[in-house]
């Protein structure tokens, strides 16, 4: 008998530190992780997204090929932070692609280029204690060889140098960063070589820390262009460059909801005659809804959007003003418990053309 009171003493101090680990856990804020970045619900470890061709109305499944062509299968890992921590990319065979590891999707440390599902170059990334700093980025061959290196420093926080060294380690770029007393960047210099500037940048600032105005001049010291600022508070109204000869060579106007969604954009190009404006329309969730471009009056393009409760997009609409091509694509989704989507299948003008199949697996 003597020896069940120390047990039971000990199972209770273990389920009380398990106890413990699952308070610690549930103390994380979700609006800063990348569970939300990725518009996962719940505690995703991993997830496994497949996509294909489909071959007939019975959705028998042909080679992978996904609606944007240049998207790739991929598998996604997070940790019970909901930290992105791996990135798998595959190629339309099921061999390796590209492998990215991270501490946090702002933050990569090694990334993995494969060739015939071989490791190819592998780009390493060096961060300071803070972890908020890259301060190295290095290429290198499968042999191991280096291609080349960026070396950064900083001082109290700011990118003050970044250094190029070629395969030989030996340095051939060099930009020098300028601050001013509210840490804004007010100069570049970028240099031929590491002695000699050839471009330099100026940046000018409001009362609000807003950027007004960037000026780049030629190693003689003659502006190139100037690119100017203006803003309706937090919200840039806008942007014109201007070429050394004072002509506007390009221009953008904004207009803004009081949500802060763009509502009206015209834009012009000295290269381009016609003037192009383009119209967005929002619901009260703030998903674009419809996209209007005209050119000189003309409609160009009308595409309009719609959504189902969870914000996943469930129709698009595209008429092409030339020619009146309408492109017509809808979405059907099936949900997990937790609430992610599970498959997808992809209808293009009413013949289903794709399913992406996505496989999930929870922390416990």
């Amino acid at each position: 008998m003597k020896y069940i009171y120390p047990f039971a003493a000990l199972l209770l101090f273990l389920t009380a530190c398990k106890e413990e680990k699952k308070e610690e856990k549930e103390v994380v804020d979700r609006s800063n992780t990348d569970w939300v970045f990725h518009k996962l619900e719940g505690d995703v470890k991993s997830i496994t997204t497949k996509s294909n061709k489909v071959l007939n109305t019975n959705l028998d499944l042909g080679e992978t090929k996904h609606e944007n062509s240049t998207a790739h299968n991929n598998e996604l890992q997070f940790d019970e932070n909901g930290v992105l921590i791996l990135e798998k990319k595959l190629n339309s065979k099921g061999g390796a692609h590209e492998q990215i590891t991270y501490k946090g999707r702002d933050r990569k440390l090694e990334q993995v280029q494969y060739i015939s599902n071989k490791p190819g170059i592998k780009t390493i990334f060096g961060w300071d204690d803070t972890g908020e700093h890259n301060t190295s980025i290095s290429r290198k061959n499968a042999d191991n060889s280096q291609i080349d290196r960026k070396k950064m420093r900083y001082e109290n926080g700011n990118l003050v140098e970044k250094m190029t060294y070629n395969g030989q380690d030996n340095p051939i770029d060099r930009i020098t960063y300028i601050y001013d007393n509210n840490n804004n960047l007010v100069g570049e210099n970028l240099y031929l070589g590491t002695e000699f500037v050839q471009i330099k940048n100026t940046y000018q600032y409001n009362d609000s820390n807003q950027k007004t105005a960037n000026i780049r001049y030629n190693k003689e010291s003659e502006v190139i262009f100037n690119t100017q600022y203006e803003y309706d508070e937090d919200n840039l109204t806008l942007k014109k460059v201007v070429n050394k000869d004072g002509e506007v060579e390009y221009l953008e106007e904004m207009v803004y909801d009081t949500k802060g969604n763009i509502t009206a954009k015209i834009t012009m190009d000295k290269f381009d005659t016609r003037k192009t404006a383009e119209k967005f329309e929002y619901d009260n969730n703030n998903n674009k809804i419809s996209w209007l471009i005209t050119k000189d009056g003309e409609t160009s393009l009308k595409v309009t959007y719609r959504y189902n409760d969870e914000g996943d997009l469930l129709e698009s609409h595209m008429i092409r003003g030339a020619d009146n091509f309408t492109d017509k694509r809808t979405y059907t989704y099936t949900y997990d418990d937790e609430g992610n989507w599970t498959q997808k299948i992809i209808t293009i003008n009413d013949v289903p053309s794709f399913i992406e199949k996505r496989s999930i697996i929870y922390h416990n």
